[in-house]
């Protein structure tokens, strides 16, 4: 039955359930299934408490939820808009979450950064964080979004960086072989081992 058909009440016990599933059953595909059996309507409360809930866990479900909302923006199966209207109560508190999740500012961005928004939309969405230190929470937030548009990158970087001392061994123990070679061919020639 699809939630538009029930109350309010039923309507957050099922967004509940649905959420509390997917960080049990860890299935992307199946999390993404329960956008269907929800009206359109209630799209947004599912978004909402998916980030509320991953703010509560480990950078591996911070992962697991950008995934998540990267194959919903990737199918189409959540609009942009629902994205805002779902992220909006939680940037408003985002400040006062830092507190008790040390890292909410880093991973709401990330988030941010799956669900498919621009820049110039989290900045705004920045503006609305509840603080009387506005300018470094809403810098921090950006912060924490523009470092999760570099994680796609870093493998690759990491890589290149591993690669490059590779390469240079690579090329230079052939030539500390030889010398050894050569050292020892001069060893046997200078004491007639033969």
């Amino acid at each position: 039955m699809k939630t538009d058909e029930i109350s309010d009440e039923q309507a957050e016990r099922a967004v509940k359930s649905r959420v509390d599933e997917f960080f049990h059953v860890r299935s992307v595909a199946e999390a993404a299934a329960c956008f269907f059996s929800l009206s359109q309507t209630r799209h947004h409360q599912l978004i909402h408490s998916l980030v509320e809930k991953t703010l509560e866990k480990k950078a591996a479900d911070v992962d697991l939820t950008a995934s998540l909302f990267q194959h919903l923006v990737k199918e189409n199966i959540v609009p942009l808009d629902i994205f805002l209207k779902g992220f909006t109560p939680v940037i408003e508190q985002l400040d006062d979450t830092s507190i008790d999740v040390r890292f909410a500012y880093e991973f709401t961005g990330k988030l941010l950064k799956a669900s498919g928004l621009a820049e110039k939309e989290v900045a705004e969405l920045a503006q609305k964080i509840d603080t009387e230190m506005l300018n470094q929470a809403a810098k921090r937030l950006l912060d924490g979004f523009k470092s999760a548009a570099l994680q796609p990158l870093m493998p690759l970087i990491t890589t290149a960086l591993f690669l490059q001392p590779l390469w240079a061994l690579l090329y230079v123990l052939p030539l500390l072989l030889l010398l050894l070679l050569t050292l020892l061919i001069n060893a046997v020639d200078t004491f007639h081992f033969f």
